[in-house]
């Protein structure tokens, strides 16, 4: 679905990174290139626009971006850790039982 410029206020990349709690550059990713989403061919990317040389986007549009982006968990079965993963674990046991 398209920007409804007339019906959707406009927020710029920078206001939309405060909103999501990410950093500009991502924001620019999201728009410029889009994410993979698992099961889809092709990437998701965030509506913008231009005006006047500057880029906006939507607060519904942010909405649909993360709408599409949100892969429900199919297999609920916990993931194998990793030796990083089991190593740090194991320390953090260690320190917290006094050892």
């Amino acid at each position: 679905m398209a920007i409804d410029i007339v019906r959707e206020p406009r927020i710029s990349l920078s206001e939309a990174a405060r909103r999501e709690h990410v950093a500009p550059s991502t924001i620019w990713r999201w728009v410029m290139r889009g994410v993979l989403v698992p099961g889809r061919k092709e990437r998701v990317r965030l509506e913008s626009l231009t005006v006047r040389g500057r880029r906006y986007s939507t607060v519904p549009a942010l909405d649909r971006f993360r709408a599409e982006t949100v892969v429900a968990d199919a297999d609920p079965r916990p993931r194998a850790l990793t030796s990083r993963r089991r190593l740090a674990i194991a320390r953090r046991q260690a320190r917290h039982s006094g050892l």
